[in-house]
């Protein structure tokens, strides 16, 4: 404490990074936590590779549940998925960035697979991801674009939320998919 008996933030840091939180948040509550998040957020990072060369590309996704779809264009990205469809995804929230509070620090790591939705052939998650996307078919070919969307299926999902150490929690929570 300072003089005038207030923490400063270094103190509120430490006492932070000193708190014991360690209880585990269950599936239904951390999947609603997590899904909540993402949905309040419109850009992640996605990481590809292809022969050994990764590649972290920013762009915009739209989510349901806790699977995300974004458009794409013909490029290394969509050349990445086609050789190895395993990615990783990253959402954070930039309160931290502007605040510097540590109770701000949020972001999740997703680990999965990635597909290809084209019309063909996959008829009904082809709508379905265009409903998510909030884009029409109509719409989509009037760009004239070789668009392609981009579907990612989480396997595991890393929250790291430093404010649910004030809820007892550890900051650090898990979800895996019970599909493999």
């Amino acid at each position: 404490m300072n003089e005038e008996g207030v923490g400063s933030e270094e103190d509120d840091f430490i006492e932070l990074l000193r708190m014991k939180a360690t209880k585990r948040m269950n599936r239904d509550e951390l999947e609603k936590h997590i899904t909540e998040f993402v949905q309040s957020h419109r850009m992640c990072v996605l990481a590809t590779s292809k022969d050994d060369a990764p590649r972290a590309t920013p762009i915009e996704y739209r989510s349901k549940g806790l699977v995300f779809y974004m458009f794409g264009e013909p490029g290394v990205k969509i050349e990445n998925i086609q050789a190895n469809p395993r990615v990783s995804l990253a959402v954070f929230d930039q309160s931290f960035e502007l605040t510097g509070a540590w109770l701000d620090a949020k972001g999740i790591q997703v680990s999965g697979v990635a597909q290809i939705i084209t019309k063909e052939g996959h008829e009904g998650e082809y709508r379905e991801a265009l409903e998510v996307l909030g884009i029409s078919e109509a719409t989509l070919e009037k760009l004239g674009r070789e668009m392609r969307i981009i579907k990612v299926i989480p396997h595991r999902i890393e929250l790291l939320e430093m404010g649910l150490k004030k809820q007892g929690y550890a900051p650090r929570q898990i979800w895996e998919s019970t599909e493999q």
